[in-house]
């Protein structure tokens, strides 16, 4: 029932100019086929011709079924064939790989947390525990190694980070760690079946530093993140029937959106439930039930639910008031400026940017997919020919446009990520390619 969370520090968004295309052939002269594909392609994806990439190579590796990439201080790749499975590190421009660490498992997922110096591999299972292995990011060498959710830390200069381990049907235990020994700084006895939330970022510095866990027959315990210590308890309707399974709709939702906590439920298709408290007083301030289609999620100064047909409605988080319905979009993302981005219909492929005030469509942007970074400013789409080419776009929230500024020979894709002026993809070729971004170009 619990979600680890990590957090990743936005930066700046990057924009580039716009490049105006080539002149068209004269009048009389046939053009070559290519050219004219070409500009029919260009026209496509709502861009112009690039006379000079905007992207330098840095570094090429070999790396066999990428599972999972992430930069930041260096290039950590998860990948492998049979049994010969990894997760290695090399250096962002061409220098040699620097460690390189065997595993039984294929690692699905990599976080860099850089005040702690660690990288944790994640091992995600089917009605299993997770698993986390704490690696030194600069050795590779093990650290720690956990059976269960790691939360946190708070900022990705944290040294000490939340975490619950134990059978998911048993009782479990919290403990408070120091994220580079895996030392317990407190511990803590949890319900089996518990939802665990910590109230750290993207919450105001009045809520943060909460633990909360609800059991499943509704007893929330507020409890303060550094110490353990508890801060403050409620009784609600049961979270977790018990006959219940795991995914089953009547399972109630606990979480924390801008230093509140939500209780949020089902009351049948497409209607629910959702209760506003304070933290750390947990005084319910609002309750709205009725067409509400989904679990909230924090969309820029809205709360938003979504459905699976796709349908969203966006309420006040302060009064649980409704400010918009959209039919058509999904909107995980806040871009800052009063600026959304949102998912058609569900689809990851298919992007567009929603006014967050009004939820009107500024710009549909087509089959683009937006670069896994926490800035999220680039954006990659095949071009649809048979070189396995790619377009990378920078995508700009003011314009509501997704403007093409390269396009990358034998990329894969899906996998690509991006922090900073780097990016870095799995190719078709069984390597990674890294690039430094020049959007000045």
């Amino acid at each position: 029932m619990s979600s680890a969370v990590f957090i990743d520090l936005g930066e700046e968004w990057s924009v580039v100019e716009e490049r105006r295309a080539r002149e068209r052939p004269r009048p009389g002269r046939r053009a070559p086929l290519a050219a004219l594909l070409l500009m029919v392609v260009l026209l496509s994806v709502g861009g112009s011709a690039v006379t000079t990439s905007p992207f330098t190579p840095l570094a090429t590796f070999d790396a066999a079924n990428v599972s999972a990439i992430q930069i930041g201080g260096g290039v950590f790749v998860a990948g492998g064939t049979g049994t010969a499975l990894f997760v290695a590190r090399h250096p962002e421009d061409a220098g040699a790989m620097t460690w390189k660490t065997a595993f039984p498992n294929r690692a699905d997922s990599l976080a860099y947390l850089p005040g702690a110096g660690v990288l944790t591999a994640w091992f995600y299972r089917q009605n299993a525990p997770n698993r986390v292995t704490a690696l030194d990011a600069a050795t590779g060498a093990r650290l720690w190694e956990l059976s269960g959710d790691l939360y946190g830390p708070a900022t990705l200069d944290g040294t000490q980070a939340l975490t619950v381990a134990g059978d998911p049907n048993a009782p479990r235990q919290a403990r408070y760690i120091d994220l580079r020994t895996g030392r317990a700084i407190w511990t803590r006895p949890v319900p089996a079946r518990a939802q665990i939330v910590t109230t750290d970022v993207p919450t105001p510095s009045d809520a943060a530093g909460f633990v909360v866990v609800a059991a499943p027959d509704g007893t929330v315990t507020l409890l303060a993140r550094d110490t353990g210590a508890l801060q403050g308890s409620l009784k609600v309707d049961v979270l977790v029937p018990d006959d219940a399974t795991l995914n089953q709709p009547d399972i109630a939702m606990v979480n924390v959106i801008g230093g509140r906590m939500l209780v949020s439920r089902r009351i049948g298709t497409p209607n629910g439930e959702v209760a506003s408290y304070d933290l750390p007083g947990l005084t319910l301030r609002w309750s709205r039930s009725g067409l509400l289609p989904g679990y909230p999620w924090p969309c820029g100064p809205n709360l938003c639910l979504s459905g699976i047909a796709g349908d969203m409605t966006v309420l006040d988080p302060a009064t649980g008031a409704s400010r918009w319905t959209n039919k058509d979009w999904q909107a995980p993302a806040d871009l800052g400026g009063g600026r959304m981005l949102a998912f058609r219909d569900g689809r990851l492929d298919h992007i567009g940017i929603l006014d967050s005030t009004t939820g009107r469509l500024l710009g549909d942007l087509g089959n683009w997919t937006v670069v896994n970074g926490p800035d999220a400013h680039l954006a990659v789409r095949p071009t649809g020919d048979d070189t396995r080419s790619a377009w990378i776009g920078v995508v700009d929230p003011v314009r509501a446009i997704v403007r093409p500024v390269g396009m990358l020979p034998g990329l894969s894709t899906r996998g690509c990520v991006s922090r900073g002026d780097l990016l870095a993809c799995p190719t078709t070729d069984a390597k990674v390619r890294v690039w430094r971004y020049h959007p000045g170009q």
